[in-house]
């Protein structure tokens, strides 16, 4: 065996820390061009539409978003843990209540517009006919059952006016905005009503009169207007709507969509079955401080689904699956989740420390985990966008019945006994999952059509 020198070691030694560094700079320098390349290639006539209706959004949101975390706060200190317990109880049923009511049909519509827009009247009619005859009945049932299981007065009559309220929520004309890329006109008019509705619990707030009643009645007028406006403006912009009815459209819209309403209904569980289960084995309070550790993680997956909506029309059209959108789609796409993600974390820490009450401390661990969830779920919902595009809704339905059955499991297993934490693990480990096949299916699925 060789014998070397100090000196020769010393100079292998220098040669090598010099490689790797240069590995290393090039390395970055590849990536910076990469951003920058993928920046640039967003400054042509689409992209700039793109970015200029998810500019519009993004702001409108934001406010909206803020104007939320003010409502959360006045009704958590009005309420307090258990009264806002309840009332996050209510909107959850009042969530489930709406994917029923929408009947899936928002992707689909946004679909058929793009590829039928001579159907527009046909279109419009039925998804009237569809959400408001959907949206009636699931009031009816509601309000009965609330009648009938309510455990106080009080919580009946939140119910039922959240029920009522939830028909307006159904019948939101959101996928014609979409349809003609005016996402952010939508979007201002109901920031608008967000302010109006958060000025409106300031004043039942400062008058000592904020109970839970008053407060289930502002958000059911704040969804009814926002609702009738959007409805107004469309009407005006499109005066040719015209009631136009076919047996057949109904039918056709809702073979596609009834896929969609299951996807919807099981995809929601993670978000929102952990109140449920905490509030069952943990009661109201544990539930009123899981409310409150779910907002970072729902406002994450609320603007990402802005982002969605201005993505849609664009993966739905026929560049959607072209090497070049799919490059500068998967840049701004993981750039918006990770600055929205790292606010949210920063959000959660301020507000739980700073602004609450120390009892709602238990809301910052748990939360933060949902956060990452929520970047998870992202992910899968990206690609459940492109599932929809290629009429693979069945798959999406599936990927979404294992995503429920994982979580569930977990929950049952993990909320007896850590509470917030269970339920917060529970969310990550089924999100995971969820990305993963979903990333999987759609790469397999795209690949499928691009072969002769």
């Amino acid at each position: 065996m060789e014998d070397f020198s100090d000196q020769d070691r010393s100079e292998e030694e220098t040669t090598e820390m010099r490689t790797d560094r240069k590995w290393l700079g090039d390395g970055i320098q590849r990536m910076v061009s990469l951003f920058i390349g993928q920046g640039q290639a967003l400054l042509t006539a689409n992209g700039l539409q793109a970015l200029g209706n998810l500019s519009s959004l993004l702001v409108a949101t934001t406010v909206a978003q803020l104007c939320g975390l003010v409502s959360v706060l006045l009704l958590t200190r009005s309420l307090g843990a258990e009264g806002y317990g309840v009332f996050v109880f209510a909107l959850t049923i009042q969530n489930y209540l709406m994917i029923l009511g929408m009947a899936g049909l928002r992707p689909i519509i946004v679909r058929e517009l793009i590829r039928r827009p001579d159907a527009l009247n046909r279109l419009w009619t039925a998804y009237v006919v569809i959400t408001g005859g959907l949206g009636i009945l699931l009031a009816v049932v509601a309000i009965t059952a609330a009648a009938i299981l309510a455990p106080t007065p009080s919580e009946q009559i939140v119910l039922t006016i959240i029920a009522i309220g939830n028909v307006a929520a159904c019948l939101n004309p959101l996928p014609f905005y979409d349809f003609r890329h005016a996402q952010g006109r939508s979007a201002v008019i109901m920031t608008v009503c967000e302010v109006t509705a958060l000025g409106i619990l300031f004043a039942f707030y400062f008058n000592n009169c904020l109970s839970l009643p008053a407060a289930a009645l502002i958000f059911a007028a704040k969804w009814i207007g926002s609702t009738a406006w959007l409805w107004f403006v469309l009407q005006r912009d499109l005066s040719e709507l015209r009631w136009d009815w076919s047996k057949s459209e109904p039918v056709r819209l809702l073979s596609s969509s009834w896929k969609l309403i299951v996807s919807a209904l099981l995809g929601t569980i993670p978000l929102t079955a952990g109140i449920l289960l905490v509030r069952f084995y943990h009661g109201d309070a544990a539930a009123g401080i899981f409310g409150v550790a779910m907002y970072a993680p729902r406002a994450l997956l609320l603007l990402v689904g802005q982002l969605n909506r201005v993505l849609q029309p664009h993966i739905m059209g026929p560049y959607g699956f072209t090497s070049a959108f799919v490059g500068r789609l998967l840049f701004v796409y993981s750039t918006f989740v990770g600055v929205i993600a790292i606010c949210g974390a920063v959000g959660l820490l301020f507000v739980v420390s700073y602004v609450l009450p120390s009892e709602f401390r238990p809301a910052l661990s748990s939360g933060w985990v949902m956060l990452g969830a929520s970047a998870l779920l992202a992910t899968g919902a990206l690609c459940v966008q492109y599932l929809v595009a290629m009429h693979r809704e069945h798959f999406v339905a599936m990927i979404n019945i294992l995503m429920a059955m994982l979580y569930l499991t977990a929950a049952i297993l993990l909320i007896p006994s850590y509470a917030l934490l269970g339920a917060a693990w529970a969310m990550i480990i089924s999100a995971t999952i969820f990305s993963l096949i979903s990333v999987m299916t759609a790469y397999l699925n795209a690949n499928q059509l691009r072969k002769p």
